[in-house]
């Protein structure tokens, strides 16, 4: 099974998407955890740096980057995981790029041509909070990370970028999270909207 977290910078999805594999560890599952951009991969610590520039790079060029590492992603770890039976949760996926992205001007046609062969998510769980919260998150984040606020850290941007994931939400049929509260309330939620599933 293939478990996707996503949702606007903020929500928590990496917590939830921690909680949920130590939630399965206990029950006797075999979980992969893992994220976009990758950490492990070459291709996702060239893509983080640059995300954290002042220059980037054309919104094309970061979508194809992001394309690449998941290229990597998914024959590296996603494929062989599933294959073997354990089960995959990832923080983001390629939605991520049809909401980032796109609100950048890349079209849905280029995103879907470049992301047309990777393997569809299982289930996909949005974790859905109002921008205000997720930017007190962010700024909260940043004290411990000298200061730091990525380019798609901005309010304006986060508000953006939550309409764009409810509307793909909607579209095909995600799993909706209301992301308040402490992270076990929110964790209680995940597994009571999951619980069909298992």
């Amino acid at each position: 099974m293939f478990i996707v977290f996503e949702g606007i910078d903020g929500s928590g999805k990496g917590t939830q998407a921690r909680m949920l594999a130590d939630h399965l560890i206990r029950k006797g599952k075999k979980i992969v955890l893992t994220e976009e951009p990758t950490k492990e991969l070459f291709t996702g610590y060239f893509t983080r740096i640059i995300l954290r520039s002042k220059d980037t790079p054309h919104p094309r060029t970061i979508a194809l980057m992001m394309a690449a590492d998941r290229n990597e992603h998914v024959e590296k770890v996603i494929r062989p995981a599933l294959e073997a039976g354990e089960i995959v949760i990832s923080e983001r996926y390629y939605w991520s790029s049809f909401v980032y992205q796109s609100l950048q001007g890349v079209s849905d046609d280029f995103l879907n041509y470049i992301n047309r062969e990777f393997p569809k998510p299982d289930i996909t769980i949005l974790i859905d909070i109002d921008p205000e919260t997720a930017m007190e998150r962010i700024i909260g984040r940043a004290h411990g990370n000298d200061g730091l606020v990525q380019q798609f850290e901005r309010l304006e941007f986060l508000r953006k970028l939550r309409r764009k994931y409810l509307e793909i939400a909607r579209k095909e049929g995600f799993l909706v999270v209301d992301g308040s509260g402490t992270p076990k309330e929110v964790h209680t939620r995940v597994v009571a909207a999951l619980e069909g599933y298992w």
